[in-house]
């Protein structure tokens, strides 16, 4: 592994672990203390933890992919190296692992008490009734501060929705994945005349938030395997049982938000490149 190589490795890591301090900061707090709750405060927060992963660690010629999905796409569509590919996602999910780390570290104390109040502490598995709606979130509520659940349990506990179907949960993922990707690449095009390079950050970060406040209830928008996965094993390593893995509601949905936010990503890429991008040319 060469230097540059390495400092590629290193900024990917970096910008994820920036993105999950600042975005799963932000749902700890609303989690543990009820302060700043709503979905159109969490899609500001995770606009503001996008944009800003980008403009700190961006400057370190890795590209900021900050996503496996993004890296895929761009190796299928942009010619990135394929021999990168491995570890780029490696290091994506280790940032978000480490950031995971540092928001537990953050908010231990105020984790510990809640969940001294389970039964079973993080590994509380939610009440779902006959019917599939959801009674209470158990330790869910608190292992998807880290990690993306498929439903929404904090918002779903208390009879307010049924639980996320299996198909549903892969349905949106796919289609808001691809929505982000086809949006970043038709902020990055060469020919985009409408939007200079240092707005693209905020763009992109504006584009993830609209998502999330739109999306959230179902999936917690994931949108990225590392976002998920890295955070998933740290609570994995906290004693969050089944909550972790295969999740709340089993392998279909963690699969969803890790695997099908991927396809989305690289179906977003190709609905750019072939419907959008044909267009720029006869403008």
């Amino acid at each position: 592994m060469d230097n540059i190589g390495f400092r590629q490795y290193l900024a990917e890591a970096l910008g994820v672990f920036f993105i999950i301090f600042f975005g799963d900061g932000y749902v700890a707090i609303a989690v543990l203390y009820g302060v700043g709750d709503g979905l159109m405060l969490a899609g500001f927060a995770w606009a503001f933890a996008v944009a800003l992963a980008i403009y700190l660690a961006g400057a370190m010629q890795s590209g900021a992919h900050y996503n496996p999905g993004v890296t895929l796409a761009l190796a299928l569509r942009r010619g990135f190296p394929w021999n990168k590919v491995p570890m780029y996602i490696l290091f994506q999910i280790l940032g978000g692992f480490l950031g995971a780390a540092a928001v537990w570290f953050i908010h231990s104390e105020q984790l510990a008490f809640q969940l001294s109040k389970l039964p079973q502490g993080l590994a509380t598995p939610p009440v779902v009734d006959a019917n599939g709606v959801v009674q209470d979130a158990g330790g869910a509520v608190y292992a998807q501060i880290f990690a993306p659940m498929v439903p929404n349990w904090g918002i779903a506990a208390g009879g307010k929705m049924v639980a996320t179907s299996v198909g549903l949960a892969w349905g949106a993922e796919i289609l808001v994945t691809a929505v982000l990707l086809l949006g970043i690449f038709a902020l990055t095009d060469p020919a985009q005349p409408n939007v200079g390079p240092g707005w693209v950050p905020w763009l992109i970060g504006i584009l993830v938030g609209m998502l999330v406040m739109m999306e959230a209830p179902i999936t917690m928008t994931s949108m990225n395997a590392a976002r998920d996965l890295g955070p998933r094993i740290w609570i994995a390593l906290m004693g969050a049982g089944s909550n972790a893995f295969p999740g709340p509601a089993g392998w279909g949905a963690t699969l969803a938000t890790t695997v099908g936010s991927t396809i989305g990503a690289i179906v977003g890429a190709y609905f750019h490149d072939f419907v959008m991008k044909p267009a720029y040319k006869e403008g």
